[in-house]
C-alpha cells in the first residue's frame, strides 16, 4: 500500500472533514505548501542554461545569520 507524500499528508491532517474550519484549514496549508515548495516546481530551474553556469571553487557566504 502507497503512502501520501509529505506534502499531502501535511495539507489534509487533523480531525473533522466535515467542519467548515477544516475545509479553510485545508486551503491555507495548500497555499503555504505552494509557496514553500515553487523553487522546486520552477520551470526556469529546469532550463540547459542553469547547467551553463560553471563552478569551479567554493562559494562561501559570510554574515551573521538573519543579518
Amino acid at each position: 500500500m502507497r503512502t501520501a507524500p509529505p506534502g499531502l499528508r501535511y495539507v489534509f491532517s487533523g480531525p473533522g472533514a466535515t467542519d467548515v474550519a477544516y475545509h479553510r484549514a485545508v486551503a491555507v496549508r495548500a497555499v503555504r505548501l505552494y509557496h514553500r515548495d515553487r523553487w522546486r516546481w520552477s520551470l526556469r530551474r529546469r532550463r540547459r542554461s542553469v547547467d551553463k553556469i560553471r563552478i569551479d571553487r567554493p562559494i562561501f557566504v559570510l554574515g551573521l545569520q538573519g543579518g
